[in-house]
């Protein structure tokens, strides 16, 4: 996991050139854009817009094996909880859905806007 400033998105560009494309998209003002799916290269990368009231407490933390999930508030702030993988306990587990479910010890982190 990486947490960082959209000001830092230049430190990033070597990562992977799919990443690095994404990263870019979080410099361009989507606040205007409605909820939904939108596709920046098809299937290949893809973001979300989505508006919603936050749990308080995160019971099934949730990773990710195909694609990289990139985080970023756009308004307000959001606390979200982070582990260790090795350190969790696989719970469910979805791969057409590219979704696995863990119980384990999270850290929380609050997210606002500029972070990812």
């Amino acid at each position: 996991m990486i947490l960082d400033s959209l000001n830092h998105i230049d430190c990033y560009r070597g990562v992977h050139p799919r990443i690095w494309d994404a990263l870019q998209l979080l410099r361009t003002d989507l606040s205007a854009l409605a909820d939904g799916r939108y596709e920046l290269d098809g299937e290949r990368i893809y973001y979300m817009i989505q508006t919603y009231t936050t749990r308080p407490v995160n019971d099934l933390p949730e990773a990710h094996r195909r694609y990289a999930d990139i985080q970023c508030v756009l308004s307000g702030a959001e606390c979200i909880d982070v582990g260790d993988l090795a350190q969790m306990t696989e719970v469910e587990a979805h791969p057409e859905r590219d979704l696995w479910l863990y119980h384990g010890r999270l850290d929380r982190l609050t997210m606002i806007p500029g972070l990812f």
